[in-house]
C-alpha cells in the first residue's frame, strides 16, 4: 500500500512559519515535504474566518450575490494561477500545473456547495446569521471554506500539484437544481456548442470528488461507500378538486379535504405493503394548501411531498400505486384527483474503484478514521449529476462533538459543526488529489 504524497518532517511546520510568505518559490519547496495535516494547519485561522463569514450571510437557491462577491474577492486575491470563471450556477476555479509532465496526470474536479436554507437560526453563536429566517443549517459554509483553503494552498505552492484541479463552488444544491446546470455550464465553457447533454462517463475523464460534513458522526470519522450513496429524489404534487360549499352542509358538497386525508393514509401503505423491507424508500408529505376560512369546504386542496428511493424500479412501482390509489379515492369521495410526479435528482453513485483507491490512500494516513457503511442515505444530493458524467466519489466527514453539544442533525435550527474538522477536510483532499503521481488508471 503506497503512502500519501505528504510524508514525514512534522517539524517543517515550525520552519515554514519563519519563511516570508511572499517568497512563493521557497514556500512551496518547504511545504511540499510536509504532511497534509500540518500543511492544512497553516491556514486554520483562514478556514475558521472564511467559514464564519460565510455563515453570517446565508443565501438560498441560485441567487447568492453576497456569497459570490465575498468568495470572488478572496479567490482573486490568490493571484493569477487561480483562474476564476463566473457561471450561473456557481464559480469555477481552474488551477493548471506548472509543468508538462504534471499537465498529463489525472485531473480532478472538486465540488463544494455554498447555498443555505430558509431556517431561523437558534444556535446563539457569536457569528450567527445576519438574515432573519435564513441559516447555514447544512454545513455548506464549511464546505465553501474548505474549497477556498484548497485554492489558496494549490495556487501558492505549484510544486505540490499533480494534474489539473478545478474547484466548483456550487449554488442551488438544497433546491437540487445547481449541479445539473453547473455540469452543463462547465462542458459548454470548455467549448461545446449549446447546452451540454448529460452523457455517460467515459474512461480517462477527470475525477469528481465531494464531501459532506456530518455532526451526527464523531469528529474525524471518514465514511466512504461504494455504489449508491444517496437516494433518488422525486417530487410529488397531488391536486384534489371537489365541490365547495358551507361547512354546515357537507352533504351538498364534495369535500377534497377528507379525500386528501384518506389519500395520505392509504399512500403510506405502499412502502410498508408493496415494497420489500430490504428496499430503501421513504414517502413523506410536507405541504398542504387550500381553503381560506374554517367554515367553508374548499374547492381545491394541493398536497406536496417527496419520494426517496433506491432507484428507477422502486420509483416506478410507487408511482403506479399512487395512480391506482388516486383513482380509488376520487371514485370513493366524488372528487377528481390528479397526481404529478417529477424526478428531481438521481441517486449519487460512488465509483467502486475510486472508493477503494480513497480508502487505501487515507488508511495509510489516517488508519483509525476510515469507516465503511452499506446503507443508502435517504437524503438527496445533486452531486448525483456529476456522478452521471464522470467517475465520482462523495464521502462524509464526522464533525460532531458531544462535549461541545454539537449533536444536532442537518437542517436543524441548532445545527453546527466542530470547526476543528476543517483542517482535516483540507488534508483529506490534499492527500487524494496528490496521490496518483504516475497517472495510473484508477
Amino acid at each position: 500500500m503506497r503512502k500519501g504524497f505528504f510524508t514525514g518532517c512534522k517539524r517543517t511546520k515550525h520552519y515554514a512559519r519563519e519563511i516570508n510568505k511572499t517568497d512563493r518559490n521557497l514556500w512551496g519547496e518547504v511545504l511540499k515535504y510536509m504532511e497534509a495535516t500540518a500543511f492544512a494547519k497553516l491556514i486554520e485561522q483562514d478556514l475558521v474566518k472564511w467559514r464564519r463569514n460565510f455563515h453570517q450571510i446565508p443565501e438560498t437557491g441560485l441567487n447568492l450575490p453576497l456569497t459570490r462577491a465575498y468568495l470572488k474577492d478572496e479567490l482573486l486575491s490568490l493571484g493569477p494561477r487561480c483562474r476564476v470563471v463566473e457561471l450561473k450556477a456557481g464559480i469555477l476555479v481552474e488551477i493548471e500545473p506548472v509543468d508538462q509532465v504534471n499537465a498529463k496526470r489525472t485531473p480532478f474536479l472538486l465540488r463544494f456547495d455554498m447555498d443555505a436554507l430558509p431556517v431561523q437560526e437558534e444556535t446563539e453563536l457569536d457569528f450567527s446569521s445576519r438574515f432573519q429566517g435564513y441559516m447555514h443549517a447544512c454545513g455548506h459554509d464549511g464546505h465553501a471554506a474548505v474549497g477556498l483553503g484548497l485554492a489558496k494552498i494549490l495556487t501558492a505552492n505549484p510544486g505540490i500539484q499533480q494534474g489539473r484541479v478545478r474547484i466548483a463552488f456550487q449554488a442551488g444544491e438544497e433546491t437540487l437544481e445547481g449541479a445539473r446546470l453547473l455540469v452543463a455550464e462547465i462542458d459548454s465553457w470548455q467549448g461545446l456548442q449549446g447546452p451540454a447533454p448529460l452523457t455517460p462517463a467515459e474512461p480517462g475523464r477527470e475525477i469528481a470528488l465531494a464531501m459532506h460534513l456530518d455532526p451526527q458522526l464523531p469528529r474525524g470519522v471518514i465514511a466512504i461507500k461504494s455504489g449508491q450513496l444517496n437516494a433518488r429524489v422525486d417530487n410529488l404534487r397531488v391536486i384534489f378538486k371537489g365541490k365547495p360549499g358551507h361547512g354546515a352542509y357537507p352533504h351538498l358538497c364534495a369535500d377534497p379535504v377528507v379525500a386528501m386525508a384518506s389519500f395520505v393514509t392509504a399512500a403510506q401503505t405502499i412502502i410498508s405493503r408493496n415494497l420489500s423491507p430490504a428496499q430503501p424508500a421513504v414517502l413523506s408529505f410536507g405541504k398542504v394548501a387550500g381553503g381560506n376560512v374554517p367554515n367553508v369546504i374548499p374547492e381545491e386542496i394541493v398536497l406536496e411531498g417527496t419520494l426517496r428511493s433506491g432507484g428507477q424500479d422502486t420509483a416506478s412501482l410507487v408511482s403506479s400505486r399512487l395512480a391506482q390509489i388516486s383513482a380509488g379515492i376520487g371514485q370513493t369521495y366524488g372528487v377528481s384527483v390528479r397526481t404529478e410526479i417529477e424526478e428531481k435528482c438521481p441517486a449519487v453513485l460512488c465509483d467502486p474503484d475510486l472508493a477503494q483507491w480513497a480508502k487505501e490512500i487515507l488508511q495509510t494516513e489516517l488508519p483509525e478514521n476510515i469507516v465503511s457503511f452499506d446503507r443508502i442515505l435517504m437524503g438527496g444530493d445533486d452531486f448525483a449529476f456529476f456522478s452521471q458524467v464522470m467517475p465520482a466519489l462523495m464521502f462524509r466527514i464526522g464533525a460532531g462533538s458531544e462535549k461541545k453539544d454539537i449533536v444536532y442533525p442537518l437542517h436543524s435550527n441548532r445545527f453546527n459543526f466542530d470547526e476543528k474538522i476543517l483542517v482535516m477536510a483540507v488534508a483529506i483532499f490534499l492527500n487524494l488529489i496528490t496521490s496518483n503521481p504516475e497517472n495510473k488508471e484508477i
